[in-house]
């Protein structure tokens, strides 16, 4: 199967992401282009993957999304809505990373029939059992999509999403751009989105053969202020991880 990769990186993520890029190589299959989003359009060094890597700008990213128009956390929400409605990846499927994700042993992206997976986590606490979170007030308004499952979270900074079937999630709009039009105003402290549980509960419930949805990822996660971060203690922070025989992959945050 072909897929692509995409990165929505900050600035603040830069010192550690060709780490990132180094643990692609236990994504199997690889993937066809790595998609690298950033405000300035860094380029990482990376040898490895120098010919699949793009770099688009902010502003490049299509369709267009209007952070100036988003009241509540302008930046995550803005990444999250590119998630679900990006169209400048030329495959349909593609592997959304986070940019302080770093995968410590191979994963099969796909099963023994061809479907994508699907991962899905129980260490997500914060969200497991917790349908009437800000996160799915927006998607229940937005696009009547509940949560499916209590005691899962589809939050686990990696989603392979499907540009066909992320369209179908808001087709009773006319357009992406009326979506678009509609977050903005519904978009407050109490209600925003989160991709991949809106992406993962969608398809739970409408295309659950598709996808073969899976618990199989073991995921931690640490971090530090922004500003705090260095690139030492991400190394020691990866193997100690990688110590670890239940581990698959982890991430590493810099909170504002």
């Amino acid at each position: 199967m072909i897929y692509d990769v995409t990165i929505k990186s900050h600035e603040k993520d830069s010192y550690k992401l060709d780490l990132v890029l180094d643990s692609l190589v236990l994504l199997n299959p690889q993937p066809n282009y790595i998609y690298i989003i950033s405000p300035s359009g860094f380029r990482p060094n990376h040898s490895f993957y120098r010919k699949k890597i793009i770099c688009l700008k902010d502003d490049e990213v299509t369709p267009f999304i209007d952070r100036a128009r988003i009241s509540v956390m302008p930046n995550w929400v803005w990444t999250n809505l590119v998630s679900l409605t990006q169209n400048f990846t030329e495959n349909d499927f593609y592997l959304d990373v986070q940019s302080d994700v770093f995968f410590l042993k191979q994963i099969n992206l796909f099963d023994e029939l061809g479907r994508p997976k699907l991962f899905k986590t129980t260490s997500n606490e914060a969200n497991n059992n917790n349908g009437e979170s800000s996160y799915f007030r927006f998607s229940k308004e937005m696009f009547s999509v509940n949560k499916i499952t209590d005691g899962d979270s589809y939050i686990i900074d990696y989603t392979m999403y499907n540009k066909t079937i992320a369209k179908k999630i808001y087709s009773k709009y006319r357009s992406v751009e009326d979506m678009l039009e509609a977050a903005y105003k519904v978009i407050d402290e109490s209600r925003f989105p989160a991709d991949g549980e809106i992406f993962g509960n969608f398809v739970e419930k409408f295309f659950p053969d598709f996808y073969c949805i899976t618990r199989e990822i073991n995921h931690c996660f640490s971090g530090v202020r922004s500003g705090e971060g260095r690139r030492s203690t991400v190394l020691a922070y990866i193997n100690k991880c990688k110590q670890s025989s239940f581990m698959n992959s982890c991430a590493f945050h810099d909170w504002k």
